[in-house]
């Protein structure tokens, strides 16, 4: 761009040569008798220097010497080169036309061979050498070629010592950054074909485009360009970033509230979950103390029971003795009845003697209905007691049938309750999911949502601020051509200047003459209908100064004023370009505009299609004299080098710098502002519609939680009841009593 080569601060520095050192040349010829093998013989003639000589030889980025081996006709050819001047020439038929002749890398290997390298050496001493600990005091270079279709492989080596260093191609860039060796500069490196084309069509426009590609302007004008506007971009997405930072920092603390309940509610989780161990010991605990009671219970109906065992073996001991001592009887008192029988047979004694029997066999005989009635009482307590053991029994039988029917029917009612439960919470669970899912469709909407609510909001802004721009230029023309230019306009006016007064904004002389291009003229001529024009670089540091008071961010362009004669850089007049669709009120404006957006040779068409159907008519090329064609659409159609291709355009807002009716502008940004109202307030019903189904979920899954919460503890606790009860049913057997 213009203002960039004019407002550049880097110079071109022309080394002198000093005649002495300017006469060292190379000469090649090659030799007819090696024909065969490609070989050429070298003859260096140097006046009065010789490599390294010259104490104003560069140190860094300076070649050495060239060696090529298997590369077109030579099989090894090696050539030292001065440090400053080299002259390299041939003889008529000594093939030199074939220099820049192969049509890819595979065409510079020699007939015969496999493969080709070259090696280039390059001086690097000095206090400017690049990383000399690295790659010595001079650095190799070298490319292998193959057949093979290969892309080429490059080694980079330690010039001392012949260490391959890298093998990176980024390694080679950052080496001839370093040393400003400029690969693509047509004014260092020009080949046979470029030179021919530049000397057979060279017109004063072709010899400024080369002039700012081999000074590099041109680059370091579109990187200054695309620097400004990335400070721009940058620029306003801090001041956004700085409108909605109070809201962020609001919705920070919100969240950090939101943390610090959550956090809150974990630790409360954490208490339930150890309060729900401790009430499952709790129930544990209670279940042992009932398990001891059910053991004291039957630790004493064992002992009542081995204690009437006990009455019982004794009963039956007594029995025995009893039955024991009437045996006894019965045995003396038949030996007493046979010795009476005996007696009276035999005896004839006295009858004292028989009384004295007499009295001894009715003693016995009253012994005998003692005893006889004293087993009886003993039958009678015996069967009494055998009555009372039977009635026991069936007692504790009957009494053990009901415990047992009584626990498993408590433990099949804690089983159908345990089911129960657990049918419950799987039912819980599922809704859980099924609130879960919802609730991330509707969070993913929310965001949404914000999102358009944001970008709504923005536009809002935008769409107030460009309203009080278009009321601020009804009063003020100027007010369209950004921040402060009214203020920088009146006090350019007030202020004496070296040259020139400064021109502009250059927007200022320019009108349409078809409203319809409004916004594409402004989307591509954005920056320079704000830019002013001055002569010298004194009124531009005096320019710039009063830009900053007033916060202008207007360019500045250097450049004199030359009226010059564009007519014979036009297109067809058939074509609308942005200088035929624009009135504009100064030939220097005009001037500028062509130097800078090249406006006389830009097409514009109403469609994409139209300027397909231009390039399709001229054989896929742009017609003679055009740079660009864009639709009204936003496209730029095809390109330079040729095709049909087409690259979409980020349209810009319309601030009305073209158009003289700003009332229509107002009324139209007015009907656009209410309606992005009416968006906004349709985003925020709906969000807000989103939101309480949000929390509505939310208050479900909870409440199914706590209902979750408690079927697992009502599960616990009949777990615990069907432990004990299956302990007690296990502690409950039949009391064996006649064991």
């Amino acid at each position: 761009m213009v203002e960039t080569l004019l407002d550049g601060k880097r110079h071109l520095e022309a080394a002198e040569l000093e005649p002495d050192n300017a006469s060292s040349r190379v000469q090649f010829k090659r030799a007819r008798g090696n024909a065969e093998v490609g070989e050429t013989k070298v003859r260096s003639v140097q006046a009065r220097s010789k490599p390294g000589d010259s104490p104003d030889a560069a140190n860094v980025g300076v070649i050495e010497s060239v060696e090529v081996i298997d590369f077109m006709c030579h099989k090894r050819l090696v050539v030292d080169l001065c440090p400053q001047i080299n002259f390299i020439t041939g003889e008529n038929g000594s093939k030199a036309h074939f220099t820049n002749r192969a049509s890819n890398l595979r065409g510079f290997i020699r007939e015969g061979q496999s493969k080709a390298e070259v090696k280039v050496r390059l001086r690097n001493r000095g206090p400017d050498a690049f990383n000399s600990d690295v790659y010595g005091s001079s650095v190799v270079i070298e490319r292998h070629i193959s057949r093979q279709g290969n892309a080429g492989q490059y080694k980079i080596r330690n010039g001392d010592t012949g260490e391959v260093v890298s093998t990176r191609r980024d390694d080679i860039v950052a080496i001839i950054d370093h040393m400003g060796i400029q690969i693509d500069n047509p004014i260092l490196i020009l080949s046979q074909d470029a030179s021919r084309e530049f000397l057979a069509n060279t017109t004063p426009d072709s010899m400024y485009r080369f002039f700012l590609k081999g000074t590099h302007l041109m680059q370091l004008s579109q990187d200054l360009n695309t620097l400004g506007e990335a400070i721009e971009r940058i620029e306003a997405s801090v001041k956004r970033k700085n409108e909605v930072l109070p809201q962020m920092r609001r919705e920070k603390d919100n969240w950090k509230a939101k943390l610090e309940g959550v956090r809150r509610a974990k630790e409360l989780w954490v208490r339930l979950n150890e309060l729900e161990k401790e009430i499952a010991w709790a129930y544990v605990v209670e279940a042992e103390k009932d398990v001891n009671a059910a053991r004291k219970a039957a630790q004493k109906e064992e002992q009542k029971r081995e204690k009437t065992l006990t009455k019982l073996r004794e009963e039956e001991v007594a029995a025995e003795q009893a039955q024991e001592r009437l045996n006894e009887a019965s045995a003396r008192y038949a030996q007493r009845e046979g010795e009476l029988e005996a007696m009276e047979r035999t005896l004839e004694g006295p009858n004292q003697t028989v009384a004295e029997i007499r009295r001894e066999l009715t003693n016995l005989k009253a012994i005998e209905e003692d005893m006889n009635r004293e087993a009886g009482i003993q039958r009678q307590v015996l069967d009494d007691l055998e009555r009372r053991i039977e009635e026991a029994k069936a007692r504790l039988a009957a009494d053990q049938d009901e415990e047992t029917r009584r626990r498993r029917e408590k433990m099949a009612n804690l089983g159908d309750k345990i089911k129960s439960s657990q049918d419950h919470i799987r039912e819980c669970e599922a809704a859980q999911r099924e609130l879960s899912e919802r609730r991330g469709r509707l969070v993913s909407a929310a965001n949404e949502q914000d999102q358009r609510r944001q970008r709504v909001q923005r536009e809002i802004s935008e769409s107030q601020k460009a309203l009080a721009r278009l009321r601020q230029q009804r009063q003020n023309t100027l007010a369209a051509f950004g921040e402060g230019v009214p203020e920088v306009v009146s006090e350019i006016e007030r202020t004496r200047w070296k040259g020139m007064k400064p021109l502009g904004p250059f927007g200022r002389y320019v009108k349409l003459r078809d409203s319809r291009w409004a916004q594409i003229l402004e989307t591509l001529l954005d920056k320079q209908l704000n830019a002013f024009l001055v002569e010298t670089h004194e009124d531009r540091r005096q320019l710039d100064a009063i830009m900053r008071r007033h916060r202008c961010r207007s360019n500045i362009i250097i450049s004199r004023v030359d009226m010059f004669d564009y007519s014979h850089g036009e297109p067809d007049p058939a074509f609308f370009t942005i200088l035929r669709v624009l009135n504009i009120q100064d030939e220097v404006v005009t001037r500028q505009l062509i130097n800078m957006a090249r406006i006389e040779q830009v097409v514009l068409v109403e469609r994409r299609a139209d300027g397909d159907k231009i390039i399709l008519d001229n054989d896929g090329r742009y017609p003679r004299n055009v740079t660009s064609i864009v639709s009204g659409d936003g496209y730029i159609v095809g390109s330079r080098s040729g095709g049909m291709q087409s690259q979409a355009i980020a349209l810009s807002r319309n601030q009305g710098r073209l158009v003289a009716d700003t009332q229509a502008m107002i009324d139209q940004e007015n009907s656009r502002l209410e309606a992005l109202r009416s968006d906004l307030r349709n985003i925020e019903l709906e969000l807000q519609s989103i939101q309480d189904e949000v929390q509505s979920c939310k208050s479900k899954h909870n409440e199914y939680e706590h209902q979750i919460s408690n079927s697992r503890r009502a599960i616990a606790h009949a777990k615990a009841e069907i432990d004990r009860c299956e302990e007690e049913l296990n502690e409950l057997t039949p009391a064996n009593i006649s064991a």
